[in-house]
């Protein structure tokens, strides 16, 4: 990053308080990371279109940082500005037909706006209380808690700050939305706020789905552990890769399903599992025992290596059954 850069940005908000050098790792779940060119906290969505739409027009590099639950940030950190993003505005307005509308800032934590909802007897995003994250980075991957509960069955509309600097709405029908994808793996565009359609419901009945889905987790997850999630998407395979995997192995009924093109998609963290890498580690970064698609930190794991687990795990798991996996956790460089 140029200092003609940095001192344009501190020139144009000089009421935001900028940071050169601040160290990512704390930011993050996964506790790796080194320091960005320059740091700032945004609190307000005005503050957020105004700053990315000043870099996209002057050509400024950077990259946003919500709740970073699912980022690997490079140890030699990122030559580029870092924008912490903390805005935090929900509002909820009735529609007709047992139906209301939430907007909420794109900072504003998943796990607090589906507590939010759930509290007020609304139903849609019950599956992510205690999902980390922020509600952008939510929309961006289409957060999911299986296959079929994904967090774009409940959005209606994004407002974005475009890669020319303005402000624009998608309809939900321009997002692309699928497992572990939105139209935003192709377009840059910054998430200013996310509206979302949800239904009245009873409340005890919303509350019980959040039990059954806190006690999945509890039980399948390494909570409080620093970690980035589940590194792997589940892979999709054809019928005659699934026929092959089970000339090798029994596979259970509950480690794949048939999408609706007729591929096949499987879990990740079995096949990692049935390869015998629960338990690698490399340094202080190890392959989970409770959930083997998730790498956690056990000391001071670096994103080196978590890099180089990662690359023993895609290996053995392509030699063992021919699937290539693919990170769902983004390595930013």
């Amino acid at each position: 990053m140029l200092d003609t850069q940095i001192q344009a940005l501190c020139d144009r908000f000089p009421d935001l308080s900028w940071k050169q050098q601040e160290v990512l790792a704390p930011y993050t779940f996964m506790k790796v990371g080194g320091p960005s060119s320059l740091f700032v906290e945004i609190r307000t969505v005005e503050e957020l279109f105004s700053v990315t739409s000043f870099c996209f027009l002057q050509h400024i590099p950077f990259r946003i940082l919500g709740g970073a639950s699912n980022v690997i940030i490079a140890d030699e950190g990122l030559d580029c500005l870092v924008i912490h993003n903390l805005t935090s505005e929900i509002t909820v307005s009735p529609k007709g037909d047992r139906t209301y509308e939430v907007t909420t800032d794109s900072g504003v934590i998943t796990a607090l706006l589906a507590n939010r909802t759930m509290e007020q007897g609304l139903s849609g995003l019950e599956y992510f209380v205690g999902v980390p994250g922020t509600i952008g980075g939510a929309v961006v991957n289409n957060s999911h808690f299986t296959a079929q509960d994904l967090i774009g069955n409940a959005v209606s509309a994004v407002e974005v700050c475009s890669i020319d600097g303005k402000r624009e709405t998608l309809a939900v029908e321009h997002l692309k939305f699928d497992y572990d994808y939105s139209i935003f793996h192709e377009r840059k565009d910054v998430v200013l706020r996310v509206t979302f359609q949800l239904k009245k419901d009873n409340i005890e009945n919303i509350r019980e789905r959040v039990k059954a889905a806190a006690l999945k987790r509890t039980q399948t997850q390494p909570i409080g552990i620093p970690s980035s999630g589940c590194m792997y998407r589940n892979p999709i395979i054809t019928l005659d890769q699934l026929i092959s995997i089970k000339r090798k192995i029994s596979i259970p009924e509950h480690a794949y399903h048939s999408r609706t093109d007729g591929s096949i998609q499987i879990a990740a963290g079995f096949l990692i599992d049935r390869a015998g890498l629960k338990g690698e580690r490399v340094g202080d970064v190890q392959v989970s025992e409770k959930h083997a698609t998730y790498m956690i930190n056990v000391g001071k794991a670096t994103a080196h290596d978590i890099e180089a687990l990662c690359a023993r795990v895609e290996s053995k798991v392509l030699e063992t059954f021919g699937v290539q996996l693919e990170h769902e956790v983004f390595f930013l460089k």
